[in-house]
């Protein structure tokens, strides 16, 4: 049987190892120095272990926000390896820059026996997690009361979740097939996205996945959201403009406050106003990779499971910086 590694997990490599470490930083003012380190030269000196150690497939975690505008939608796209489209209206400018620099390296360092998966991942959700944009919800339910509603439904945006044990068999299944492949020095780009429905945030997370009604647990009921509606860009443009003013600040002072934290204006925008969903075809004809969980069982386990998640175990807001850390 084939030794498969998961970094993270274990320190023994195998044929087929699978590299879902990174450092994520969606916050206003992230720090390059940390995103080079955990997502550039980690995955170098990865590579150089790989190759003396005859790893015959690596699977490297990116994310989706690489083929991710602000000024456009992005509606059913397909795998890009083409930045520059990308370039003026990318997110999270420092966070995809580290990651593009990390696929960069990947494709310019293969050899005749060295194959490599590049696997974009947005926001999941499901068992085991601890920081994330659902556990945000959490939080702010737990802080304010309930979670506000900002912006009129008719006017919410999309933007894809995908259930996390759907993505560890996606990572598995991908890397295996190019196991099997006779090609050996290729290297595959693959968006990792299922069954999950592409719903405005608050039908798909507080009406959907934190509804604990059907969930005999015995905890109380989360308290969804607000009675009445904030005008999103009665939020927005204020927020955008504290933002600017942290920015000059920070560039010409060299501080850095405490305000820096704050999370870039872009994931809110993402979160509730644009249209960011992608095609799932590759994952489907080329690596023959179906979800493993249906929707159902998704709503289902992950509904279970957010219940009975203490706020005190999350971790903190997803925008701030962190790693991926692998929990029962």
């Amino acid at each position: 049987m084939k030794k498969i590694t998961i970094l993270g997990a274990n320190t023994l490599l195998g044929e087929h190892v699978i590299n879902v470490h990174e450092l994520q930083d969606l916050s206003l003012t992230p720090n390059m120095e940390e995103l080079s380190k955990n997502n550039v030269e980690f995955v170098s000196e990865l590579i150089s272990y790989c190759k003396t150690s005859n790893v015959s497939v690596l699977v490297n975690l990116s994310t989706t926000y690489l083929q991710c505008s602000t000024k456009w939608p992005n509606v059913y796209g397909r795998e890009s390896e083409d930045f520059k489209q990308f370039l003026n209206g990318c997110p999270f400018p420092q966070y995809c820059k580290s990651k593009l620099m990390a696929e960069e390296f990947l494709r310019n360092n293969l050899d005749n026996k060295f194959s490599v998966v590049i696997a974009r991942v947005g926001p999941v959700y499901g068992e085991g997690d601890r920081r994330s944009l659902v556990c945000d919800a959490l939080l702010i339910n737990k802080y304010f009361g309930c979670v506000p509603r900002i912006g009129n439904h008719r006017d919410m945006g999309v933007l894809q979740f995908t259930y996390a044990g759907n993505v560890a068999f996606s990572l598995l299944s991908c890397g295996q097939k190019l196991m099997n492949s006779e090609n050996k020095n290729s290297c595959e780009t693959v968006l990792i996205c299922d069954d999950t429905p592409l719903h405005d945030f608050y039908s798909l997370i507080l009406d959907g996945i934190l509804d604990s009604k059907e969930v005999d647990t015995g905890h109380e009921e989360i308290t969804k959201t607000s009675t009445w509606t904030i005008p999103f860009w009665l939020i927005f443009f204020p927020y955008l403009f504290i933002c600017w003013l942290v920015q000059l600040i920070t560039n010409i002072s060299n501080l850095h406050l405490s305000l820096n934290y704050l999370p870039s204006p872009n994931l809110i925008y993402l979160l509730l106003r644009h249209w960011t969903f992608y095609s799932g075809y590759k994952l489907r004809v080329f690596f023959d990779v179906k979800p493993f969980y249906d929707w159902e069982t998704c709503l289902k386990r992950s509904r279970l499971y957010y219940t009975n998640l203490k706020t005190e175990d999350i971790e903190g807001p997803s925008w701030l910086p962190s790693t991926i850390k692998m929990t029962n």
